[in-house]
């Protein structure tokens, strides 16, 4: 899913989605500026293989750890997990899953949308201390948003079943490696 700016999610434009880009889309609400690239066509296709330069960390959730891409850009964002396949987020040869953590410079209520998401996802959008305070899951290429309800500076998306699976839920405390918070590169 991919972020989605508030720019596209004005009341009179609801044009749904995460920063209005599917597969990992993250509005941040009462944000009203626009920059070029928010302007650009969500409909521009993403390179498949956008994620081989992608930084990664390691989380743990519930005992299973998940080696995760993590998108601290608007250009990382704004792709998320557009045009990933099921086999590009299986989990890796040591049984490591996969996802990818939006990371944000602070709290805000947070809106993700599927647009060019071809696999179902979910999301746990988390405060800074890590604590989940929405889940949802997400099915492929839907253009409605699914917003954090509540501020959240995380989003964590993975395959879709896998928070239920492991009994992650909200009000679960996932711990944040220090490395996320860092902001650029």
């Amino acid at each position: 899913m991919t972020r989605r700016n508030s720019f596209w999610y004005m009341p009179a434009a609801v044009s749904v989605g995460c920063t209005l880009l599917s597969a990992g889309c993250s509005t941040d609400v009462g944000q009203s500026s626009t920059t070029t690239a928010e302007q650009e066509s969500p409909m521009e296709p993403t390179e498949p293989d956008h994620l081989a330069d992608t930084e990664t960390l390691t989380l743990t959730l519930e005992g299973q750890p998940f080696r995760v891409w993590v998108a601290r850009t608007d250009a990382e964002q704004r792709r998320g997990l557009m045009h990933i396949t099921a086999s590009q987020l299986a989990p890796l040869a040591d049984g490591t899953e996969r996802g990818m953590l939006f990371v944000f410079p602070d709290e805000r209520v947070r809106s993700f949308w599927m647009r060019n998401t071809i696999i179902p996802l979910d999301i746990a959008y988390l405060r800074s201390d890590g604590t989940i305070v929405k889940t949802h899951t997400m099915p492929p290429l839907v253009t409605r948003t699914f917003t954090s309800i509540e501020p959240a500076r995380f989003a964590l998306e993975i395959n879709a079943g896998r928070l239920d699976a492991l009994g992650v839920y909200e009000q679960t405390r996932i711990e944040i490696p220090e490395a996320a918070f860092k902001m650029g590169r």
